[in-house]
């Protein structure tokens, strides 16, 4: 295992439970540098949860995510889903998620605490995006009608984020 991930590791286990970010080891599967899943460096994968933010719909909610480090990392993105269902626009059924830090922003100078605290700043209201989603039909009634969108993702929360 790369000292960097060492290193990113030691920060999540000393500084995340401060920032409702819990997450350890997996022995599962990686992804290669052509992007397959492979059964090797187990280390290489978290998986753990984080606390939705106060004063939002997943208040007090426990969403559970997955994280694999290619072989690359730092020097590319981890890939982070979410394993509890959310009712979010950013978000899929599947737990894919639209942020650009994943994708097209990402910097080796990113640590694995700075981007899930980056995803729980995603659960906040105020930064939600809309105009990016992969759930369109979340996003329109985001639009349309927040408090109902709000309604619905607290009732989501309460049923699958507990």
């Amino acid at each position: 295992m790369s000292k960097r991930i060492l290193c990113d590791f030691e920060e999540l286990k000393n500084e995340g439970p401060k920032l409702n970010i819990h997450f350890d080891y997996v022995c599962e599967k990686i992804i290669n540098k052509n992007g397959n899943i492979e059964f090797r460096n187990v280390e290489n994968n978290f998986e753990g949860y984080i606390i939705g933010p106060e004063d939002s719909p997943y208040e007090g909610g426990k969403f559970h995510l997955k994280i694999l480090l290619p072989e690359t990392y730092p020097f590319k993105p981890p890939l982070i889903k979410f394993t509890t269902k959310i009712y979010h626009p950013n978000i899929d059924k599947y737990g894919n998620i639209c942020f650009n830090i994943l994708k097209t922003e990402w910097s080796p100078a990113f640590t694995l605490l700075k981007v899930l605290l980056s995803i729980c700043t995603l659960l906040n209201i105020n930064s939600i995006n809309p105009n990016d989603p992969l759930e369109l039909e979340i996003a329109n009634l985001f639009k349309s009608d927040i408090n109902k969108f709000c309604a619905i993702a607290r009732e989501e929360t309460k049923k699958y984020a507990t």
